[in-house]
């Protein structure tokens, strides 16, 4: 997994701030076969009892983006209803963020 520690502040306050329960990350740099072009993948539990929930997505699509500088994949985990995505996602996740 991509060294994380680096980027732990700006992570838990882009978190908070858009009040982020847990935030995973799944896919190539999860399992650490990422190339230079790889995107980085990532699925977001939200606080739903919190207003304006794409608003909060795309605030923190935009700073994740600009916290690892790389394309970003913002997955809501409530969205998730594709069984095999579902068991793929579950093979290498990581935790980076937990309320």
């Amino acid at each position: 997994m991509i060294e994380i520690k680096p980027y732990q502040n700006a992570i838990k306050y882009a978190c908070q701030s858009q009040g982020v329960k847990k935030l995973e990350l799944f896919g190539s740099y999860a399992r650490e076969d990422f190339r230079a072009d790889s995107d980085m993948d990532f699925l977001v539990e939200f606080d739903l009892s919190q207003p304006s929930l794409f608003d909060r997505y795309l605030a923190l699509f935009e700073a994740l983006e600009k916290i690892f500088k790389k394309k970003i994949d913002l997955v809501e985990i409530s969205s998730l209803k594709n069984a095999i995505l579902i068991k793929s996602i579950n093979e290498d996740r990581k935790v980076i963020y937990e309320a």
